[in-house]
């Protein structure tokens, strides 16, 4: 599902009945065929209960912080209410996004001053085990045989089509 402006509004005034404490989640990734794409979420409270609701996914030209905001910015702009209603912005650790002078983030409180920066803890949970892994060598070790192992069944058609087989 590609998010739409339509479909973002009607979620954001579908919530306005309920008390609620609107959060975009933002992420920039890119996927198996080395295509960037921005994924965006919103997160909210209701009746002390945290929800998410998944926005949509877009493809990225460039992963700078300035193509990464302009297409958020894109469908967040045109709705007035919903910049008076969010929050705060999260975003992972990546400079593009947390970078104090030109972040992703940055850029959302130079325009709208009320918002506040937050830092996903699923990205930070997984800073903490990569680097546990990178520093303990028998589990380095072990995450280099399962990419030599996995590369071993992707590289080959015939090899990968056993694999899914068995």
């Amino acid at each position: 599902m590609h998010f739409t402006r339509k479909n973002f509004c009607t979620l954001i005034y579908g919530l306005e009945c309920s008390h609620v404490i609107p959060a975009l989640m933002i992420d920039e990734s890119t996927d198996s065929s080395n295509t960037s794409k921005l994924l965006l979420l919103l997160r909210y409270c209701e009746n002390l209960e945290v929800k998410e609701k998944y926005l949509g996914v877009c493809t990225l030209g460039e992963t700078n912080a300035q193509t990464i905001f302009d297409k958020a910015w894109g469908l967040l702009n045109d709705d007035g209410y919903l910049l008076e209603k969010l929050v705060v912005v999260f975003g992972d650790n990546a400079p593009c996004i947390q970078g104090e002078i030109g972040g992703v983030i940055t850029k959302f409180k130079e325009k709208v001053p009320h918002i506040k920066e937050g830092r996903c803890f699923s990205h930070l949970y997984n800073l903490v085990v990569k680097n546990f892994i990178e520093n303990t060598l028998s589990l380095r070790n072990l995450k280099v045989m399962i990419y030599k192992l996995t590369d071993y069944f992707r590289k080959s058609p015939k090899r990968s089509e056993y694999f899914r087989s068995a």
